[in-house]
């Protein structure tokens, strides 16, 4: 059985590279958390072989004659289970990049989100590491010699775990998809990743090549996807891998549309939230509309802006946008590096994504003191609003606005604020758009919002959990032909920083919106 699905997937990342992307649970594999470890062993042995991924978290590889679905149930069901899921297999090729013939001697994304003046103010304090995973790495390559996160708690290839992490030889990043210590670029796969890290992480000021986003950072190479295809696992180790072992950031320039209602890909969110690592992710390349992943609001989804010298800052015509996107980035093209050992263009939200992780990781090193919430809220108020160069149909749908490096290192903590309200009849929906992160719980920024229907006070409900991506609140309107005013009080909320939400966008902590509509 184990070699028949493996065979599938290798088949289906040959064939499936430009086709339409599907999912199925493999028929042998679960993944379960245990509450206690005293609980582990006993039914670890009797289902089967099982594999550690992280803390009380395993996958199960059942005998095959065992009901996956009846043990999967019976898991559901053990009180001494925190949670189970079947390990979703993914076909297709996730990746999201869109290949660009231009041939270009400079980073234009640098001058745009003004790098050069950022590096000239402060090139930051301390080493901020970032974990990218993805497709394979080109790890000698010239303007990364210096730019790779080492583990110095490992001995390279002395074939002993010397650091008891459950890893052995780890001393630069691993490979998730064929679960060994070379996480390294291939023939098949490397051209995305090597050209992802390259955007973050290349080495700074060494007369070579190009350069990284944040000086000090080191790039982690974790590689999840290749010839094994991807399976929920393989999420969820990397994502663990990368919080267990120094990683401030994440960056997953992948299409996660199929994986949102895949508890073991949200459980590996859980678990870089807990030790708090940030995630950013692609918003996508379909043009398309609030597409699925915009529901995701533990993580940041990136979207992609034009940076050719020609139509700067508008947005790219193939990125996704909607309510969840958090932020924009240029990344339409991006010059880095090619896992030939050179250098190309290559453009995507794909591109995007490492833009902004890249500013993150920037504000992160120039203030290690800041929090993970403090790091998005001063990424989120520094932005540039580019509405200006853009359709109307993209006004609040590329979040914040476009990232700035300077804006993000020089910023003294503004306050969060509402930066509008509206209400789309068609939906028969109200909708209101922060900018910043807040303290707040998501009953108490409930408390602060008002919604009178013809004068009569209307219940507000919303049951999601505040998250560090929570950048939007919606509401239906159920009555037709009615008046409405909807109000938020301000005084009533704080942001991390302490100061109170910035509610009528007077640039001072404080105040009330106030925001009436009619439905037809």
């Amino acid at each position: 059985m184990k070699k028949h699905i493996a065979s599938l997937m290798v088949l289906s990342s040959a064939f499936y590279a430009h086709a339409e992307l599907s999912s199925f649970d493999h028929p042998t594999e679960i993944i379960v958390s245990y509450k206690d470890p005293q609980h582990l062993s006993q039914s670890l042995v009797s289902f089967g072989t099982n594999e550690k991924l992280a803390g009380n978290t395993f996958k199960l590889s059942l005998n095959s004659f065992l009901d996956s679905k009846n043990i999967l149930a019976d898991l559901k069901n053990d009180p001494n289970v925190q949670w189970a899921a079947p390990n979703r297999v993914y076909l297709g090729d996730y990746r999201e990049y869109m290949p660009s013939d231009e041939r270009i001697s400079s980073q234009r994304h640098h001058t745009l989100i003004k790098s050069f003046e950022a590096w000239n103010f402060d090139l930051g304090k301390e080493e901020v590491v970032v974990a990218v995973t993805d497709d394979g790495f080109k790890l000698d390559h010239e303007d990364m010699t210096t730019g790779w996160y080492i583990n110095r708690n490992e001995i390279p290839n002395n074939g002993i775990d010397d650091d008891n992490n459950g890893f052995v030889d780890d001393y630069i990043g691993w490979d998730f998809n064929n679960n060994d210590n070379d996480p390294s670029s291939s023939y098949d796969y490397g051209s995305h990743g090597t050209h992802v890290a390259g955007i973050i992480g290349a080495v700074h000021d060494n007369n070579l090549g190009v350069s990284g986003i944040a000086p000090k950072v080191k790039i982690m190479p974790l590689k999840f996807y290749g010839a094994n295809g991807l399976k929920s696992d393989m999420y969820y180790r990397a994502y663990a891998y990368a919080a267990d072992n120094g990683a401030k950031i994440i960056n997953t320039s992948y299409n996660i549309d199929s994986v949102v209602d895949d508890e073991v890909y949200l459980r590996g969110l859980d678990y870089v939230k807990e030790k708090g690592v940030l995630v950013f992710n692609s918003a996508g390349n379909n043009g398309r509309y609030n597409p699925k992943r915009h529901t995701v609001d533990k993580i940041l989804l990136v979207a992609s802006s034009v940076s050719n010298g020609k139509k700067d800052d508008t947005v790219s015509s193939f990125s996704n946008y909607g309510d969840g996107v958090d932020i924009i980035a240029p990344g339409d093209p991006i010059y880095s590096h090619t896992s030939s050992g050179r250098y190309a263009n290559l453009q995507g939200t794909s591109m995007a994504t490492p833009v902004a992780a890249g500013v993150a990781a920037y504000i992160w090193s120039v203030h290690p003191e800041y929090s993970m919430e403090q790091v998005v809220h001063t990424l989120m108020l520094s932005a540039d609003n580019i509405d200006a160069s853009n359709k109307e149909k993209y006004q609040f749908a590329i979040g914040a606005g476009r990232v700035n490096s300077l804006n993000a290192i020089t910023l003294n903590a503004p306050a969060a604020r509402i930066s509008g309200a509206v209400y789309n009849d068609k939906e028969k929906q109200m909708k209101v758009y922060l900018q910043g992160v807040l303290e707040n719980t998501m009953p108490e920024i409930i408390e602060a919002m008002s919604l009178y229907m013809d004068g009569e006070k209307v219940e507000l409900v919303d049951n999601r959990t505040y998250e560090v991506g929570t950048n939007f609140f919606s509401f239906p309107v159920t009555k037709r032909r009615a008046n409405y005013k909807f109000t938020i009080d301000g005084e009533q909320l704080t942001d991390v920083f302490g100061n109170k939400l910035d509610a009528n966008k007077d640039n001072t902590p404080g105040g009330v919106l106030s925001f009436e509509f009619k439905s037809r």
